[in-house]
């Protein structure tokens, strides 16, 4: 059988289109493989998911010229690890010593929200998430297993479905945020400097692989991507957080660059600085969903500075800040 024959029949067993005898084949195969791994202390879990994609790459270049030679010239537990690593690629769950199941692969979806809107979508679970501008939610297209995990690059408030079975995890580069029933935000862009979380009801977990900390209502984590630093706060107004659900926007002791980088993103422009000098300005400031040029007018009243509008770009000019 080629590998090819071999992949559509496993899929055909994954879907149950298969004939009885076709059936009874495969699950004989899996049981010899389940058989077959407990006997070899050489495929140990370990060692197979560290350099299982070399592997699968070997075995696929080297096919052709096994499955054109008599299989009696092969050792049968080369044949047999060939075997199970083109049904690996397939995306077939295999026993690979007792008690250990290989994981099958998982189909994901990958939403992006540009900059200048804001998206909500539903995950199979009924979780809702709230999308800010320039967010991407990479999720599977059905939950399995033990865990609900999803991966975010962005900002986006969820409201997960409760359910103490399987916990809900968001990945952001190296910080997971794990929940069973709440609500909360998580700000997570790639280029901003750290990553925040601010719950508004429920208990959340939020750490990395060294640090932990177990956020209540109206607390906040923030975790310094260069600094490695994770920390735990009060919040007094949990609002600020979410503003931005609303149209609104909270700039605390904010930097002029900060502030034009979130501008940016909620409106779809390019605003620069003509003087360098002025990044060092800080702003104080709520707009409550208000057009962008009267927020420009306000920024360059309270700064002192003047600004030109050429296509979608904005220039802001001044000297320092005054």
């Amino acid at each position: 059988m080629t590998p090819e024959e071999l992949k559509n029949l496993i899929t055909k067993y994954k879907l149950d289109q298969c004939t009885d005898e076709e059936k009874e084949w495969v699950e004989h195969w899996l049981d010899s493989l389940h058989t077959q791994s407990e006997d070899l202390s050489a495929t140990k879990e370990v060692r197979i998911k560290a350099s299982l994609q070399e592997r699968i790459d070997t075995a696929i270049k080297e096919e052709e010229n096994i499955i054109a030679l008599p299989v009696r010239q092969f050792p049968v537990w080369r044949v047999a690890s060939v075997i199970l690593l083109v049904a690996l690629a397939a995306g077939v769950g295999i026993w690979i010593g007792k008690g250990h199941f290989l994981k099958t692969s998982v189909a994901y979806m990958e939403i992006y929200n540009p900059p200048g809107r804001q998206k909500v979508i539903q995950l199979s679970d009924k979780s809702l998430v709230y999308m800010n501008a320039d967010t991407r939610i990479k999720a599977p297209k059905s939950f399995s297993g033990n865990i609900r995990q999803v991966y975010l690059e962005g900002e986006a408030f969820f409201e997960v479905t409760k359910d103490p079975k399987k916990p809900f995890v968001i990945t952001s580069g190296k910080i997971n945020t794990r929940v069973l029933g709440t609500s909360f935000n998580v700000k997570a862009y790639k280029d901003e400097p750290q990553v925040e979380v601010a719950v508004r009801t429920g208990k959340v977990q939020v750490g990395d692989s060294i640090q932990t900390v177990f956020l209540t209502p109206n607390q906040k984590a923030s975790y310094s991507i260069k600094e490695q630093l994770l920390t735990q706060t009060n919040v007094t107004q949990l609002e600020n957080y979410t503003a931005w659900m609303e149209g609104n926007l909270v700039f605390e002791d904010k930097t002029l660059p900060e502030i034009i980088q979130i501008l940016n993103r909620k409106y779809n422009v390019t605003i620069q600085l003509e003087n360098k000098e002025l990044s060092q300005c800080k702003l104080n400031a709520r707009f409550k969903n208000e057009p962008l040029p009267r927020i420009v007018e306000k920024i360059c009243l309270y700064l002192g500075a003047r600004y030109k509008k050429v296509g979608n770009q904005i220039i802001i000019k001044g000297n320092t800040c005054q």
